[in-house]
């Protein structure tokens, strides 16, 4: 037994690789959808908490990276290309269809929801040109297999079973935007340095969502107490970064995970240090 003189402060991170218990709250994330934290990313803490009587807040809020790649473990390698290379430069297509579906540099959420809604992985496609100007390098990518390289778009088709007229039609009509500088058929931005996309070799890679992030968790104030069920602190506990809800909203925006941490983690740390 530990006991605590002061307080206590839950900083335990989410629940990403608890599986039967995100699937609790977004029934799309079963075992087919891998997670890009820890395997020790686990609900445990957050479930003794609710135990004692701790509120929650926004747990269906669950984000999944619409970069990663079903063909790798963990984060992975593959969200260089796929983030600073694809969706900057290149398109996404089903590969069932050989069609685009998405503007590629839509928000997290809006890129995975449209994934979940094909059922499938997808598949990221950039040229030569793209991955120069992005200034990425993607070697070990390629040497993981995690992206592919291929000579020509007939050979993309092959590879992937998709119509070689359907792809090849797509992409002509992306190129014929690029050149104009509007793309209207998803109104992705057209960046300044983007070209179309001609120039072999052409690289690929499957995206599939992980999950990444949860934006719900323990209900906090603004002392980063914890409250509970009927709305008052749970006396001398505190909590900080992922595993509090309500600080996100429904999509977390990039990199904000650590100033929450920052921010709450020191004031948690005040409270409970000057606790009687």
């Amino acid at each position: 037994h530990i006991k605590a003189t002061k307080g206590v402060i839950i900083a335990s991170g989410g629940f990403a690789s608890d599986i039967e218990f995100r699937k609790k709250y977004d029934s799309r994330l079963t075992e087919s959808v891998l997670s890009t934290n820890k395997p020790f990313a686990t609900a445990e803490v957050l479930k003794a908490a609710i135990d004692i009587g701790a509120d929650t807040q926004d747990l269906s809020y669950i984000q999944t990276g619409a970069w990663a790649c079903p063909d790798e473990t963990g984060y992975g390698v593959g969200p260089q290309f796929s983030e600073y290379i694809v969706f900057q430069y290149g398109i996404i297509i089903d590969p069932k269809t050989g069609k685009r579906f998405v503007n590629e540099l839509s928000d997290r959420k809006t890129l995975s929801d449209a994934l979940f809604k094909r059922g499938h992985p997808c598949i990221g496609i950039a040229d030569t040109t793209a991955v120069t100007r992005s200034g990425w390098n993607i070697d070990v990518a390629i040497k993981k297999g995690v992206v592919q390289m291929f000579n020509s778009i007939e050979e993309i088709a092959h590879y992937y079973q998709i119509h070689s007229s359907d792809l090849k039609s797509t992409i002509a009509f992306f190129n014929k935007n690029c050149s104009k500088g509007k793309d209207s058929e998803f109104e992705k931005p057209i960046l300044k340095n983007a070209k179309p996309i001609e120039k072999a070799p052409y690289y690929t890679m499957r995206l599939w969502p992980k999950v990444h992030f949860c934006m719900g968790g323990l209900k906090i104030n603004t002392k980063a107490e914890v409250l509970g069920t009927k709305k008052t602190p749970i006396r001398g506990l505190y909590a900080a970064g992922e595993v509090t809800g309500g600080v996100h909203g429904a999509s977390r925006l990039g990199s904000c995970s650590i100033t929450d941490c920052i921010v709450f983690g020191r004031i948690a740390g005040h409270n409970a240090a000057k606790h009687t």
